[in-house]
Formats: C-alpha cells, structure tokens, sequence
C-alpha cells in the first residue's frame, strides 16, 4: 500500500488540511479526496475541487491534473508524485456560482512561487453546471409563509452541503425539496409524538421545526393521518429512485432521505394497528372491549422509610383524610403520559395504602384511586376494600360502541314515529352509558335535544322538514297546481348514462323557460313565483347537503345544470390572444364603420335510423329538470352514427366602447343542415353569412351597412386562413358585401373556447338536452340500400347511382331540421331570441363564387383544391394586390389601382388612406407584446410567432410509448388540420372494427393538430397513438414510408407532406443520390427549389474500378 501526501486548500489559500499522510492502495484521485475527508471527519464534497496539483516532493514544482478521474496507481508509476494538494471553492454550488470563468491548462508551476497560475476547466465546467432550485419569492407583503420559510432553509442546507442538480435534472431537484419539504411541514408539531412511539425523527432534520405554528394563527392542532403519510412515503420513495440520488454527492442525503422515510413508515404501521384494535373494539364490537371483571386491578402498598419530595403533597393530603376513604389520585399525577407512569411505579408513601386502577384505554386512558389502611390484614380491611371497590365501579362511566348504538336505533325506528335523535337519547339515558357522538354535528344536535328535553315542553319537539310541501302560503297555489298538471301531461324520453346507475329525464329546458310555459297555461292575473321560488319546490339534488333543507319536495322533480370545460395548451396560445386583442381594439376604434362576427360549427348532433331515435349526446351532467322517479329507456344511445344535422352560429357583436368591456352582447344567428348532402365548407359559410348580413344588417339588401367587416373563427378546416379555399371565400365575402375592408382571424389550435361564438353552444345546449332525433322513413328501396352504409362518402356515392336518393333523404330529415330549430328558436341571449335559417343550396353557393370570377376574371369552382387554386394566376395577383396573408391571420383591403376599387365600387371609409392593415404580435424589448396602437401602421409579419421556430418538444406519453413507435406497428396515418402532413398512427395490434370506426371519425372531423394526441387520455381507444413530440415543422416521419404502408398511400415530400411535382429519376440531383445510396426519400420541387434537401439512407459500396469505368 503506497503513502500519500495530501493537503487540502481552498481558492484563497486558507489551509483546511495540512500535509497528511494517508495509506491508499488502487484509485482515482477523487476517491482519495473522499477518503482523506471522511477519515478526517471534513464536511467538504468532491463537487466543490476545481483544480488538483501534484509534485514528486514539497520542494518540486506543481502539474496541474487534468481531471479528478485520473488513476492515483498511474501518475505514481509515470510522474513519481506522492504529494497531492486540492484547492477547493466553497461557494461552487451556491446559486450566486454563475459567473465564475476560470481558463484551465497542464502546466508546471512557477517554481519560485510554489503555486500553479492556472486551474482545471473540466472540474469547473462540471461544478458550473449544478444548481439548487430558487427559493420562494417574497408576497406583496414582503413576508414569506410558514412552507415558503422551511423550503427556503432546506436550499441553504442543501448549499451547505454541496448538493446540487444539473440543469437538465433541475425538475428532480425541485421534485426532492418540495418533497422534502411538505414532509417535515406535515410532521413539524408532532416529532414528540414520533419520539414517544420510538420512531424518532432523523437528528439531520430535526432542527426543521417550529415553522408550524398554528396555535398563533388560531388553528386547531393538525392531526397525523395513515393516509397522508402513505401520499409522503411515495412521494420519498420516488425521490430516493432517480439517478441522480445516486451520485457520490447526494450518498448522504440519500441515506438521511432514507432515515426519514423509515421513520414515516413505522409511524404509520403503528397508526394502521391502532386504527385497526381501535375499529375492532369499539365500532364493531357487540359489547365494551374493556369491562370491570378484566380490566381493575386493587394492589396494596406497603409503607417506605423515605418520602420523595413529589409525593409530599399527596402524603399530606392522605393524612387528613380517615381510613377507607378514597380519593381521586390523577389528579396528583404529572399530565405527560411517561411522567405519569413514572410516578405510578414508584409510589411510596410513609402510610400503607390501597391503589385501586381502571384501564379504560383511548383518550380516557386508567383511571387511578387510592385510600389509606390499617397495615395489619384483618378482615375488616377486606371488607371495607370491597366496598370501596363496589362504590368507585358505580361512581365509573360507561361505554358503548357504535354497533351497540346503531342495533338498538335500527331495531326501534322501524316501529316508532320517533327521530333517530330521540332514539340515540333514549339508549343513553336507558343504558347510562356516556354520551358520546359520532361526529361534531351529531353532537349538536345532541346538545339541543338535551336543551329541549330538559324544557319539559314537547311542542318544541318540532321538526320544522316535516312541513315542506304544505300548503301554509296559498299565494302561488294555483301555479303550483298547473304546474304539477304539466309534468302530469309529459311524454318522458330517458337518456341513459352507460356509466352510472342515474337516469336523466327532460321536463323543460330550464327554470325560466318551464316559468314562461306555465304562466302562458294559468289564467291573465295569477301571481307568478320567481324563478328561485319555483326551483326550490323540486327535490334537492343532494338530500345530504344542508341546502337541501332549504326545498319543499312539493314536485317530484330535479334541477341540474350542465357544465362543460375542457382546455388544452398550444404554444402559440399568448400569441393568437394578443392577436384577438389587437382586433378588438380595431373594432373599438372604428366602431362606427365595423361590423364584428364570431363564426363557429357546433358539434354534429346526431340523427337516427327512422324508429331509433338516438340522443343528442347533450347531457345535464350536473343540473336539468328531471323527475325523481319514473319510466325507463326510450331512446338510444351510442357513438356510432351515420345521419346528423350541423348548426352553423353566427354571432354578430355588438362592439363596446372599449376593448376590454365585452364582446359578448349581440344577436345569435343559426343556420341549420344536413350533415351528409350540405357539409360545411369555405364556401357554404360565406353564402350563409351573407345571406344573415343582407337580411339584417345592409340597406339596400346588398351591401353591408358598414365597410368593414372584422370575424373570428376557430380555425377549423372550414375556417383555416392559410387554406386558398377559405382565402377564396372571404373573397366573396369581400366582393359580395362591397367591403372596403376584411379582417379574418383564427384561434390558436385547442383554443377555440377563446371565440366568443363559443359561448352561444351552451345555449344551444339548453335546447338540446335530453333529445333524442331520428328521422322520417323513406321509400323502401331507399331505406334498402342505405342500411349497410356506413360511411359519409358511402352514402355520398349512393346518391350518385341511385336517382331521387338524395331528394328523398332530405325529406326524411327535413322535419327534424325543424324540429331541432323550433327548440332553438326559445332560446334567448340577454332577451333577445335567436334567429334561425336553413342551409343554402348548392346553386346558391355557385352564383356567389360566380360573382367573384366576374371581377377576379378567373375560373374558378367549389371543386378546386388548395393546389388548383394556386395555380390560378388572375386569383394569386388579387390577393397579392388586395390581401396579407399570416398564419392565424388574412386580410382584404381595397387598393388604389384596380378598376373594380377605383371605379366599380370605390372606398366608403373617409379617410381611407389611414386605413391599416391589422398588425401582428410583435414583442418588446421585455418580452412582453407591443400595445395595438404602438405597432398600429407599421409593415409586421408573423416571424415573433413561436411555432414558426423549430422546436424539438418532450412528451412523457412518446417516452412510455417508445416500443410502440416502430415500422412494424404502424396502421394508418391521419392528416394534420393545420400543415396537412400526414402522422402515422402506431398499435400493438391490428385495429378492431370499432378503431377503425373512430379513426373513420376523427378524419373526418378534420380536428386533429401536430402535437396533439389522437385520442382523449379517458377514451377507450387509447390504444391507437400517434408521436406527440412533433411540431408542424417536423418532416414526415419515415415509417410513412415503410413497405407495409407504401402500396396504398401515394410518396410524398419528406419536408412539406405535398404529393405534388415530386422530383423523379430523370432529375439529376435525385439521378445522383440514387447511385449513391440504396434509400432516397422524395422530394418536391417548390422545398428543392428553396434550398432543402431530401433524406437519404445506406450509401452505396462503389469499387474504385467502377468508379474509374463511369467516369470515362
């Protein structure tokens, strides 16, 4: 074994260990600083060496090591030296340690001196890179609270220590302190506790206490649960597994972690017994655990030669008192429990004495008696002991379990008109058990029974609920009474929940709109209730709560109201809201000559076979009229279907007078079709909302009464700025409403509760709930053919083959268009009721794009896609002239040029040359966006938006998917309804008929974004996934190209997803790669073009003699 000489320093040249030999055999020089100090009891860490300097003796100049991982055995074998000395930094792992920029080098020292003017990088780069979490931020009161301060002391004993995280494991570490800290918050005030049941608390952590304090802020003492400490036993065990605990500088908070954790562990064992004898003994038990006969003990106690001090009360207070005459002895003994059995053992007084000791156990604990006796035993003394015996059991409580409670009130109550109050009150004045209760509202009404009792009234014996639903007030009563006559008359129609046992029936669509119907049906005169007095004649929705003491119970009829909300984040979901802001305050800044509309689809509500009516799928998931009891299922109710009818709102604002009043006062428009003959399009919304704008908001029934028109949208596939489709349609908004102006805006993807329309769908749900539709029977041979289709473009295709399908099936759907639009129609916003229509015709929609070909003096049709459309040079200039295009944005706005804004229909803005385009979100030099009015006019563009910055995002579910992600399981792709490019969808098995069905579904909803997941974490088809850690930005994955999906999906470009003008063999670049490697990924022209390449894979092995053969 070799000796070495090892001195420790730090930077300033303070010596903490001077020139020691130590013995070490093979090893790194790390293991030798840690060994040095732990031999030496030093409280340093391995982390805080930034530099290790070697010589061969103390007069030899220094070497400068390159990293503490050198091998000790080496640099002795190489250099010969023995003597090692570690400069250290104290403060490396303080979060002030940021700015510390040391260069490093090997060089020998400056021999005169004795010292290296360089340091190490490596070990500085390393010790750079540790951080703690922040600590917590002062409240506006400067103060931080009780947690806060424990949180704050725990970083800096951890700095102390030289723990420490990278930044890529930062989350682990704030992970462990908060852990850290929410345990010992939990357990602050009761580490006497944990001491006294012999699982103390770490020493390491027991100065972390005293920061409960909730005597001073007039708390209750908290009380210790199993359950909460199982919570903090997982939550340690899953800090002590991550791989950082394991590192050499976290081995002693790993072990302190450790200690603490089988301290909670073995409190909470003995918690668990406890509660279990305790629920044993005294919930479930047919009698007392602890009885007279088994629990007394009478021990007599021989006089001593020496009184201690303690006793000299009690001796005192024996002495006044006669033989045979007991008294209380707990009343002498000390209040802690160790105390007390300290005192009870070691009783000796100057007299003979008998102790007579209860155990009851629990909070009552032994109850102790003693008296003075005659030292000789005598008869007598047997006696007089026995009375006094049978005395102190009479005087004694008595108890009763809760079993023992509940059998003798369950036994009588089914005979006895009397409360469950009155009962419990007699079994205790019966048995003469002590009163206990249950709980502490139990005990409340204990008390007052008891005050009531002793009154010797018993008219106050009233309960005051056995008088809801009588007639004391006759005022309202002959509402009341045509109001039970209307659910007497009711057809009932049950939707069914497949996940509870609950059963939701309609009465009316709300409160107010079952006031309205019955005092249309009483006769002109009749006192009306209010809305609130009305509902509190129905049953409570909860007989538990105490609002329910508040209802009658006069109908046998529920109210429950629907609430719905579900919200996913998008990382452009600042930028779009900053966006909406600067249109509204556009509109506030001209709303004189602006109209503002919020366009939206509400979700498709279904339509069943003639027969099967199927539910709306509208729920009342929390509230809605519904009686308590009465028939069953009516109407079906499932996921699959076919028929449906899609409401289109429109919601036209009217503007305040400023931007942040609300926008949400105005009319409600809905236009209503058929799901199968008149989807949604570009197209069909800008037909319908010229149509409502001419109908209610132009003079002349053509154009619109303001020249400007701002809308908002969700930014679904009918409504998506970046599509030459809806471009085409805003178009014809722009040209068939003779606007000088359009402003078109999206929300960002998720983000749709953001549009204001949004807001009319909980509306329209008042009107759907608890419906279900079905629509009327066609001709036989219609309804034969149409049975086994399944699908939208199935059903499509029929009508094609089959004359007078389609004009059939819209008469079978008709009536219930107009079914569901009478019930929209009784629907109010803010008292103004909404205005429904019908779909357009598809001859209306092709006159108004005719329009547009007119002035554009192009040729275009519904039939064109995205590509077509570009490829139209007339289109592309009018709106390289007229538009400005962004991602969530498209703009129109008149020029100055053309013949159709010059002459034609000119400006009807004033001062139209101070019109402006709406800006984009542009940051400050906080981060913070610019105001409306700072960037108003001035040329932006969508560069500050974060999408458009590539971005390699992390998904946990990618991480627990990652064996599923593989070429081999990949099933179908569905495209993105924002760039369009196609993901793969990835299972374990081959998809099921009802997977399929859903996929079928999801595609054609269009819904689905980059990034996103396919389906909902509770939904049954989680088995499908996609890759969430992708972006709009990402190229196509390269399982799209696998063998096993290549003979039915078309090659694509690898960068754009673009079927079209791909580059093909004869190109020469593509020519070149293919002699090159045996895999090229396609690519089109307009990305080669901007200067991308393709992806390739396996180059090719070409011999030096082909080589030599091609090139002549």
């Amino acid at each position: 074994m070799t000796v070495l000489v090892v001195k420790v320093t730090d930077k300033s040249g303070t010596i903490l260990l001077n020139n020691t030999a130590i013995n070490f055999s093979d090893g790194k020089l790390h293991e030798l600083f840690e060994k040095c100090v732990f031999t030496k009891k030093l409280n340093l860490s391995i982390d805080s060496v930034i530099e290790v300097r070697m010589r061969e003796s103390i007069s030899a100049p220094f070497v400068t090591a390159e990293n503490t991982e050198m091998d000790v055995t080496e640099i002795l074998q190489t250099l010969g030296c023995k003597c090692m000395e570690y400069i250290i930094d104290r403060n490396v792992l303080s979060p002030s340690y940021n700015q510390v920029d040391l260069a490093a080098s090997c060089s020998i020292a400056n021999p005169t001196t004795g010292m290296s003017n360089t340091v190490n990088a490596f070990s500085v780069l390393m010790h750079k890179s540790l951080s703690l979490p922040q600590k917590p931020k002062l409240n506006h009161e400067k103060k931080l609270t009780g947690p806060q301060r424990l949180q704050s002391d725990l970083i800096d004993w951890m700095s102390s220590k030289g723990y420490g995280w990278t930044q890529d494991s930062l989350d682990t570490g704030e992970f462990v302190v908060k852990t850290l800290r929410n345990t010992l918050w939990y357990i602050d005030h009761a580490h006497h506790k944990f001491k006294e049941q012999a699982c103390p608390v770490p020493k390491v952590f027991c100065k972390f206490s005293g920061y409960n304090d909730f005597k001073k802020i007039h708390h209750k003492t908290p009380v210790i649960t199993s359950e909460k400490l199982n919570e903090f036993s997982l939550d340690l065990t899953k800090a002590l597994s991550f791989p950082s605990m394991s590192l050499t500088r976290h081995k002693q908070l790993s072990a302190d972690l450790e200690l603490l954790l089988d301290c909670i562990c073995k409190y909470k064992k003995r918690l668990d017994k406890d509660n279990q004898r305790h629920k044993e003994s005294y919930q479930r038990g047919s009698s007392p655990k602890r009885s007279l006969e088994s629990n007394t003990s009478l021990e007599y106690m021989a006089p001593g030669s020496e009184l201690n001090e303690k006793y000299t009360r009690l001796q005192d207070d024996l002495n006044s008192l006669k033989n045979y005459q007991y008294m209380d002895l707990d009343s002498y003994t000390p209040d802690d429990r160790l105390k007390r059995r300290q005192y009870l053992k070691n009783l000796t007084l100057q007299v003979p004495v008998m102790l007579y000791r209860m155990a009851y156990g629990g909070s009552v604990g032994t109850l102790n008696f003693i008296w003075k006796v005659p030292e000789q035993d005598t008869q007598e003394r047997t006696t007089q002991n026995a009375l006094n015996v049978n005395k102190i059991n009479a005087d004694l409580p008595k108890f009763s379990t809760r079993s023992m409670r509940r059998d003798f009130i369950c036994r009588y109550a089914k005979h006895a008109n009397i409360s469950k109050s009155l009962l419990r009150r007699m079994y205790f004045e019966l048995t003469g058990c002590e009163n206990t209760s249950d709980s502490y509202e139990q005990g409340c009404i204990d008390e007052r029974i008891s005050i009531l009792l002793n009154s010797d009234d018993p008219d106050l014996l009233l309960d005051y609920r056995s008088l809801n639903g009588k007639d004391i007030d006759t005022k309202f009563g002959v509402f009341f009474e045509e109001t039970g006559k209307f659910f007497d008359e009711q057809l009932l129609q049950v939707n069914e929940r497949r996940h509870g046992e609950e059963l939701y029936l309609p009465m009316a669509i709300s409160v107010e709109d079952l006031r309205d119907r019955i005092s249309a049906r009483v006769p002109e005169g009749t006192p009306i209730p209010s809305s609130e007095t009305l509902r509190l004649q129905f049953q409570p929705s909860s007989s538990f709560q105490k609002s329910a003491l508040k209802y009658s119970g006069r109908f046998n009829v529920k109210f429950r109201v629907q609430t719905r909300l579900a919200r996913v984040s998008h990382i452009d979901a600042r930028y779009a809201a900053t966006a909406f802001k600067y249109l509204k305050s556009f509109c506030v800044a001209n709303r004189e000559i602006t109209n503002f509309i919020c366009l939206d689809d509400k979700a498709i509500v279904p339509v069943g076979e003639p027969g099967i009516p199927i539910s709306t799928g509208v729920r009342g998931h929390n509230k809605v009229l519904t009686p308590a009891e009465g028939p069953r299922l009516v109407s079906t109710d499932h996921d699959f279907h076919v028929n449906g009818i899609v409401p289109s709102v429109t919601f036209v604002s009217k503007i305040p007078r400023h931007f942040n009043d609300s926008f949400f006062k105005g009319k409600i428009f809905v236009t209503t079709k058929d799901k199968i003959f008149q989807p949604s399009s570009p197209y069909r919304h800008a037909t319908e909302v010229t149509r409502i704008l001419r109908d209610h908001y132009s003079e002349n029934g053509v154009d619109l009464e303001n020249p400007i028109l701002c809308i908002m949208t969700d930014g679904g596939p009918d409504h998506r700025v970046t599509f030459e489709t809806v471009k085409l349609s805003l178009v014809q908004l722009f040209i068939g409403l003779n606007l000088d102006m359009l402003v078109a805006l999206r929300t960002a993807p998720n983000h749709s509760w953001m549009n204001p329309a949004e807001r009319c769908m909980s509306i329209l749900n008042l009107a759907l709930q608890h419906v279900a539709l079905a629509r009327k029977e066609m001709d036989e041979r219609f309804e034969i053919a149409i049975k086994h289709k399944t699908t939208l473009g199935a059903i499509r295709n029929l009508a094609n083959v089959k004359q007078g399908f389609k004009d059939a099936y819209m008469e079978s759907i008709d009536d219930t268009i107009e079914l569901v639009n009478s019930r929209f129609e009784r629907m109010k916003l803010k008292d103004e009721p909404l205005k429904v229509y019908t779909g357009v015709s598809d001859e209306d929609i092709k006159a108004g794009l005719e329009v547009v070909n007119q002035v554009v003096h192009c040729n275009a049709n519904t039939e064109m896609s995205t590509a077509d459309l570009r490829k139209v040079k007339e289109l592309q200039t009018f709106l390289k002239v007229h538009g400005k295009s962004s991602h969530y944005m498209f703009q129109l706005k008149k020029c100055t040029t053309c013949d159709y804004c010059t002459v034609l229909q000119p400006p009807r803005v004033p001062d139209f040359e101070d019109l402006s385009f709406l800006p984009d979100p542009v940051p400050g030099e906080d981060g913070q966006y610019l105001d409306f009015f700072e960037v108003y006019g001035q040329e932006t563009n969508d560069d500050h938006r974060p999408s458009a910055t590539p971005a390699n995002p992390q998904s946990e579910a990618d991480h627990q998917n990652r064996e599923m992600f593989r070429s081999q399981k990949v099933r179908d792709v569905v495209l993105c309804g924002e760039c369009s490019k196609p993901r793969c969808i990835y299972s374990n098995k081959k998809l099921t008929t009802e997977q399929e069905e859903l996929l079928r579904r999801i595609k054609e909803e269009g819904y689905f974004t980059c990034g996103a997941s396919l389906v909902p974490a509770d939904h049954n088809g989680l088995e499908m996934v996609v890759k969430e850690a992708i972006t709009c930005l990402s190229e196509v994955e390269t399982n799209y190209f696998t063998a096993s999906l290549r003979h039915y999906l078309p090659p694509i470009c690898i960068h754009c997803g673009s079927a079209e003008d791909l580059l093909d063999d004869s190109d020469p670049y593509m020519h070149t790669l293919y002699e090159q490697f045996s895999v090229v990924r396609p690519i089109c022209s307009n990305c080669r073009n901007s200067g991308k390449d393709t992806k390739t894979w396996g180059k090719k092995f070409v011999s030096k003699k082909a080589r030599h053969s091609t090139t002549t």
